[in-house]
């Protein structure tokens, strides 16, 4: 349930906060006075889009704040899939600046407008210009079933593009085999000569990197020789004796004395164990100087090899899987061209199938949609007989059309106001005062299906008064009894039948122009009344906008 907005420098807002109550609120007021204000700051604080026209003259930033309690399971769990603290209670803050910068919190976490959208779309449901524009578009009929409809049409509407996915693919293919014989014999050429290139290539894994070290290997030779050989004649020839002459030398020095003491003895062998270890790494070294070569025509031969992968990256792919893969589609293509007949008979077979699947899904999405526009129609008829509308008819009519992602049906609401008339397309027939009472049997009926706590309605009483604004004003009450209701209106009849009376006036201060939003008393109700009567202020309206309070009362309990 929506509990309180505290709205900041909103347009001619200067800073105010509404508590709303269960059950019914009804906003009143003055012409002109800022009502759509009011609902521009909620829509805003649901996730509509921001404006920064909206912040309040001479100020440089808005924020508005809402918050609800009671949440219900499927807020809950909205909540937790989109990763925002898990509370009984919501707190949204949305603020806009004049540079049009947005910040947006829910309960102290950032989020995003799409994020708010979707958990506030489990909070209210507000009735507005865009549900009629949806009513009265026929292309929008369609997924105003599907909403209704829910979970029910998700699982065969999948079926249905995954088919149509395979349909597609089946059809390109097609189209592929039905090409001109000569432009598929080029095709063959082209593949053959790929394939064969490929094979003859002889690739294998690993052999680019060996062949890189080669190359390197053959192109450091030079160098290798060198700095071997330096070591080799340091240790030959370094001083007239060589460095393996002067390491004897001190190694015999050392045996003379090994044997007087434990430490001669300790030196000597390191010392000899070096000498014999330097000796093996210049024979090695000697060795690999030796084992040297540089041949020009196998460097050459590795060139052109690594001049050939590199050929065949660039053609088929980046890597040799990727080459393979190109090698193996192609292999695919050919058999395709080469079997050209065959290929075709047995695409056409599995498009068969595929129509034949598609047929079948998209008759039950048509079914189960059926199935709901009949329980939709019932529930609105029932609603409009309740709002004084016992002679319309409501009809949801099915045509069939090539099946998309949406399936095979196309609809269109029809609607008749009198008994004997003719159904018709509802956005031709429907008059304004029959639009509004329509909207809120519909919205009575989707509230009734989403669950949906709180309900908003602008301008649900426009074309409407007298004895049909008493039934509206009923149909209000009965659905405020298990939703929390807000609705703005300048008719009396609802105005009585609020629980919670909000007066929204405009007002100059300070050579600025305010609008205030004040919940008012008993006292304050009556007053609103008898100016929305159009009555003078005397005993007799009065006593008519105290009669017209007390009758609501009673009907509210009944």
């Amino acid at each position: 349930m929506l509990r309180y907005i505290k709205i900041k420098n909103f347009a001619l807002i200067r800073s105010y906060e509404i508590e709303w109550g269960k059950g019914l609120n009804v906003l009143s007021g003055e012409t002109g006075a800022g009502k759509s204000i009011i609902l521009n700051a909620i829509s805003f604080a649901l996730g509509a889009r921001s404006d920064k026209q909206n912040i309040r003259n001479g100020e440089s930033e808005l924020r508005v704040e809402i918050a609800f309690d009671d949440l219900k399971e499927k807020t809950l769990k909205v909540l937790d899939d989109l990763g925002v603290e898990r509370c009984d209670y919501l707190i949204v803050v949305r603020t806009l600046n004049i540079d049009g910068k947005s910040e947006i919190r829910a309960n102290g976490g950032l989020i995003t407008q799409t994020m708010l959208k979707t958990i506030t779309s489990t909070l209210v449901d507000i009735y507005g210009q865009f549900d009629l524009y949806s009513l009265l578009n026929v292309k929008e009929h369609l997924n105003i079933l599907d909403s209704i409809a829910g979970d029910l049409v998700i699982e065969p509407k999948q079926e249905i593009s995954e088919l149509l996915a395979k349909r597609k693919d089946i059809d390109e293919r097609l189209s592929e085999c039905y090409s001109e014989p000569g432009e598929r014999a080029r095709v063959l050429e082209l593949l053959n000569y790929q394939v064969d290139e490929i094979e003859r290539a002889n690739l294998k894994d690993g052999e680019e990197d060996d062949l890189k070290s080669q190359k390197e290997k053959m192109l450091s030779v030079e160098k290798i020789a060198s700095n071997l050989n330096k070591l080799t004649l340091i240790a030959d020839e370094y001083a007239d004796i060589g460095l393996l002459g002067l390491l004897r030398e001190c190694t015999h020095a050392l045996e003379t004395i090994s044997d007087i003491d434990v430490e001669y003895q300790d030196l000597y062998e390191r010392l000899n164990s070096a000498s014999l270890e330097i000796e093996d790494i210049v024979d090695t070294s000697r060795s690999l100087a030796d084992g040297l070569y540089y041949n020009q025509d196998e460097l050459e031969s590795i060139e052109a090899r690594l001049d050939l992968y590199a050929s065949l990256r660039k053609k088929y792919g980046a890597d040799l899987h990727s080459i393979n893969e190109y090698h193996k589609n192609a292999l695919v293509k050919i058999d395709e061209i080469v079997n050209n007949e065959k290929i075709i008979e047995r695409l056409q077979a599995d498009r068969a199938v595929i129509d034949i699947q598609l047929k079948s899904a998209c008759q039950k999405l048509t079914d189960i949609r059926k199935r709901v526009a009949t329980q939709m129609e019932q529930g609105i008829l029932k609603e409009l007989a309740d709002l004084n509308m016992k002679g319309a008819s409501f009809k949801i009519n099915f045509e069939e059309r090539e099946p998309n992602n949406s399936g095979q049906d196309e609809v269109e609401f029809l609607f008749s106001a009198n008994v004997g008339e003719p159904l018709k397309s509802l956005a031709k027939v429907i008059s304004g005062g029959e639009l509004s009472r329509f909207m809120l049997a519909y919205k009575n009926v989707v509230a009734v299906k989403d669950a949906i706590s709180t309900l908003i309605f602008d301008e649900i009483d426009a074309g409407i008064s007298g004895d049909v604004g008493s039934k509206v004003a009923n149909k209000l009450a009965n659905i405020s009894k298990n939703n929390q209701v807000i609705v703005i209106s300048h008719l009396p009849q609802i105005v009585a039948m609020g629980d919670n009376n909000y007066l929204i006036k405009k007002y100059v201060d300070d050579g600025q122009t305010i609008t205030s939003i004040d919940k008012i008393d008993e006292a304050g109700v009556i007053e609103e009344l008898i100016r929305l009567s159009g009555l003078k202020d005397s005993e007799s309206s009065l006593i008519y906008a105290k009669d017209l309070r007390n009758r609501a009362s009673q009907l509210k309990k009944e």
